[in-house]
């Protein structure tokens, strides 16, 4: 029997060797066992690099049985309009790309949006092409403006925010997301839609990684992610700060870039503060690296609606929970997301210095009682929150809305 093609739409999307968001990549292989995959991604961004020199429109490549179709980007530096101009130019790129009308159309198109901007061009190409649409939503755009950066109901980014979120709620034939209580968001917001699912984040839990299970005379703790206005960075070196101060000994290394890089670099220097480590941007298997040889993970939040309320959680969190090492939670609650008390972390919803400083000094005075309990993680993410279990539920998907076509 022939297989059905699949086009998944993702951005950012590419293997380790070349970036950060993989996770889309390792689900590709997956699918293959049941469809053609193709995967649209841009030749670069601030969050991977294909390392192509040549400034042609669309670059082919095949990586690990998956085929990309790697469309250029001339807008990759992490900034907040770069990552806009960015989007609106992979949608133009794709929108125009000739071979997308070709005789191998795709009877599915599962659009993963880092950014809602590609949506539009996304599902124009699938009525075009007469194709299911399924729409992964793992960010709530509207709010995010709102809580980020304060802004009105009238400016321009909510209302084109606002009118994207209308688009793609309407015109996709199924709407997944990993967020847990997106439901009550569309409900609240009276957002209408054709169908909805809540699908489970997952990760990639390698069956040859060393979990870790030695005792260090001083404990790691590891961040990767973000560095930018959206995550208390500053506030969680002060705590540092502060348990230094009181003899509390601990070693923290930063994984990753941001717009509070060069400010948090400048304080530790003046500071004279010799147990923070910055890292810089890593790819995938290097950041990988780090974690592996850490003993906790760190999650830095701000406390708002998008984490407590509707539970948008950090997606570092399986990551760490893969090595069986605890994590020490700030800005996020328990209620509202796969991490728990129950695997080891430790939680500290304010994020002002003094609070995190006792919470983290809590944490690490418990933190054999915590160690103990995270190994139960590895085996958590194996059964409800892998690949395979994820891709399963997505395949029963697919196969409905392709009965139904």
């Amino acid at each position: 029997m022939n297989k059905k093609n699949i086009w998944l739409i993702s951005q950012y999307t590419s293997p380790e060797k070349f970036g950060y968001h993989t996770k889309h990549h390792f689900l590709s292989i997956f699918f293959n066992k049941k469809y053609n995959i193709k995967i649209f991604s841009s030749t670069s961004s601030s969050y991977h690099n294909f390392g192509i020199q040549k400034s042609k429109s669309f670059h082919k490549k095949k990586i690990g049985n998956v085929d990309y179709t790697l469309l250029k980007n001339s807008f990759y530096k992490n900034t907040k309009i770069n990552k806009i101009l960015g989007s609106i130019e992979f949608s133009i790129r794709l929108l125009f790309h000739n071979p997308l009308l070709n005789k191998n159309k795709p009877k599915l198109i599962f659009i993963t949006v880092p950014n809602s901007i590609i949506s539009v061009s996304s599902i124009l190409i699938a009525k075009l092409v007469r194709a299911k649409t399924v729409v992964e939503v793992r960010d709530i755009w509207p709010l995010a403006q709102q809580e980020y950066y304060g802004i009105s109901r009238i400016h321009p980014y909510y209302i084109m925010y606002k009118f994207l979120e209308w688009f793609f709620h309407k015109y996709a034939d199924m709407i997944v997301s990993p967020i847990p209580h997106y439901k009550l968001y569309l409900d609240e917001s009276k957002i209408k839609y054709n169908n909805y699912s809540f699908i489970p984040q997952f990760t990639i839990v390698k069956k040859n990684q060393n979990i870790k299970n030695q005792k260090n005379s001083i404990l790691t703790g590891v961040y990767s992610g973000n560095l930018n206005t959206f995550r208390p960075i500053l506030e969680f070196i002060r705590a540092v700060e502060i348990l230094n101060n009181r003899n509390v000994t601990c070693n923290f290394i930063f994984i990753g870039s941001g717009d509070k890089l060069l400010e948090a670099k400048k304080y530790v220097k003046n500071k004279k503060i010799e147990n923070i480590i910055f890292k810089g941007a890593l790819n995938k298997e290097k950041a990988n690296l780090l974690i592996q040889k850490a003993d906790f993970g760190l999650s830095l939040l701000y406390d708002t609606k998008l984490y407590n309320k509707y539970g948008l959680c950090s997606l570092k969190n399986f990551e760490y929970m893969a090595y069986n090492i605890p994590i020490f939670s700030v800005g996020s609650n328990e209620t509202c997301s796969d991490l728990s008390k129950f695997f080891g972390a430790g939680f500290c919803i304010q994020t002002n210095p003094k609070e995190i400083a006792k919470s983290l000094e809590n944490f690490l005075f418990n933190f054999d009682t915590n160690k103990k309990m995270a190994l139960k993680s590895r085996a958590f993410l194996e059964e409800k929150r892998s690949v395979s279990f994820v891709g399963n539920e997505l395949f029963r998907m697919f196969d409905n809305l392709n009965n139904d076509a």
